[in-house]
């Protein structure tokens, strides 16, 4: 509810023992068009599906949301939800996807340069209260503080400019380069499809175009 509330975007978990779909990319996109999920007029929203038959994740996005969890964010979000799925602990990793899709939200939209970094922490983050989060921060925070006041103490003015320098620390070689020609070689340049501007996307039996990705277990 946190999630729908923030980022205005529908989020659906659904878990299944039989499915009578081809694949469960196929179930998890039905499922979320015909019971009618996602906000707006573009039906923005995720999906999370694990499928017990084919033993198979799936993460299913929608209007706003292809736009908001590239290939890269799905990987990632992926990661962190399969550090519990092959355990068996499905509750865990359902509380995973929560928070790793609402970190990367948080984000914003990726930029089509690409180049964002994965979040690292999560199970850290997850496991750690707020109120200790803070009382960590307040006292690694003072640690640091502490340490540079003892080192500034430390330091004397210096009243020479050799005390700067390391004695035989400094040598100077003569390097003498002779230009022979040059070569130049061409070759297209390959565009990323990992970048912004979204996943791959496919559609399902009611037309509706979706992003995603998953992985088997």
């Amino acid at each position: 509810a946190k999630y729908i509330e923030e980022n205005d975007m529908d989020m659906v978990i659904v878990t299944i023992t039989e499915n009578p779909k081809s694949t469960a990319k196929a179930y998890g996109q039905d499922f979320y068009d015909y019971n009618t999920f996602g906000t707006n007029s573009t039906h923005d929203g995720v999906l999370l599906l694990i499928d017990m038959q084919n033993r198979r994740v799936e993460m299913i996005t929608t209007g706003a949301a292809i736009k908001m969890y590239n290939d890269n964010r799905i990987d990632w979000i992926l990661d962190d939800v399969f550090e519990y799925v092959p355990k068996g602990q499905y509750f865990e990793a359902a509380k995973a996807f929560v928070d790793s899709a609402s970190a990367y939200a948080s984000r914003g939209y990726p930029t089509s340069s690409g180049g964002e970094p994965k979040l690292k922490g999560m199970d850290k983050l997850r496991a750690l209260p707020w109120p200790g989060i803070l009382i960590f921060a307040v006292i690694s925070t003072a640690i640091v503080i502490g340490v540079l006041i003892y080192n500034c103490k430390m330091v004397r003015k210096a009243v020479s400019s050799r005390q700067y320098l390391v004695k035989d620390s400094v040598k100077i070689n003569l390097i003498k380069e002779t230009f022979l020609g040059t070569s130049v070689h061409k070759s297209a340049r390959v565009q990323s499809s990992s970048g912004g501007g979204g996943s791959s996307t496919s559609s399902g039996s009611s037309g509706t175009s979706h992003g995603g990705g998953g992985r088997s277990f």
